[in-house]
């Protein structure tokens, strides 16, 4: 059975805000990809064709729609990893 993808509903200020970062000059290509994603999903698109609109995986598509629904914008920055932080393995 086909999991249904969630739908996006966007404010206002969560569509400016997303606007904005796919259009800032110093935002990182992560940014602007999973940006990317929540508008389309917000004008309705389906994973599939998101993905491939965006040259990416289905499952990249489904896991930033998923992280957005449930967190919304603060779904799209990076979770900390497990491990010993970078600046304390350079030293």
């Amino acid at each position: 059975m086909p999991r249904i993808a969630p739908s996006i509903a966007l404010t206002a200020e969560q569509a400016l805000e997303l606007e904005k970062r796919v259009r800032q000059d110093g935002a990182s290509q992560r940014d602007a990809l999973r940006a990317r994603i929540i508008l389309l999903a917000a004008a309705g698109w389906q994973n599939d064709h998101i993905a491939d609109e965006l040259k990416t995986m289905p499952t990249t598509v489904s896991h930033w729609r998923s992280r957005f629904a449930a967190s919304g914008l603060a779904g799209l920055l990076d979770a900390p990893r497990s491990g010993r932080p970078m600046a304390e393995m350079r030293t």
